[in-house]
């Protein structure tokens, strides 16, 4: 498994706030690192709990403190059944109420916008901050760890529109 650990290892950025480490390759739709290893799609963060914390039981799932799908620091990762995570994520607030929804029934979080997606790259201060950066869109880019395209859509309000500033 050191493979995997170097492959963690170079794929990911330190947030200085949280201590998340944020997977920075692809991820799946709900925003959970993803990579391959003997053509199967694995998660970060489950590999992750592997390599530094030991084996994961049958019938538990890994968990996160930070709420950061895209986190797969150790530190932040523990275990628990698919009811913990799920009473975790209505406890924080993450759960929401489908629309339509006449009968109250919460959702996956992954659906959400701006930082509650589990796919969102920024965080809404970082789109302010974008927002009235006057460098070129590369260099802001780069300062962020995004693709310029995404600063572009940022300051068209083409996507994060709902963010004042």
């Amino acid at each position: 498994m050191a493979d995997i650990a170097e492959r963690l290892l170079r794929s990911r950025r330190i947030d200085p706030l949280s201590g998340c480490w944020e997977w920075t390759g692809a991820r799946k739709p709900d925003g959970y690192g993803r990579l391959f290893r003997r053509g199967r799609q694995l998660t970060a963060h489950r590999l992750a709990y592997e390599q530094w914390r030991g084996p994961i039981p049958p019938g538990l799932s890994v968990l996160h403190r930070c709420d950061n799908p895209a986190c797969f620091n150790p530190e932040h990762l523990f275990l628990g059944t698919q009811a913990d995570n799920i009473a975790d994520c209505i406890a924080k607030g993450r759960a929401f109420r489908a629309k339509g929804s006449a009968n109250g029934k919460h959702t996956h979080p992954g659906t959400s916008q701006g930082e509650r997606n589990g796919r969102a790259r920024l965080t809404e201060a970082e789109v302010v901050a974008i927002r009235s950066d006057r460098r070129g869109r590369a260099e802001i880019a780069a300062h962020y760890g995004v693709v310029p395209v995404t600063v572009w859509k940022v300051k068209t309000r083409r996507s994060w529109a709902h963010v004042e500033g």
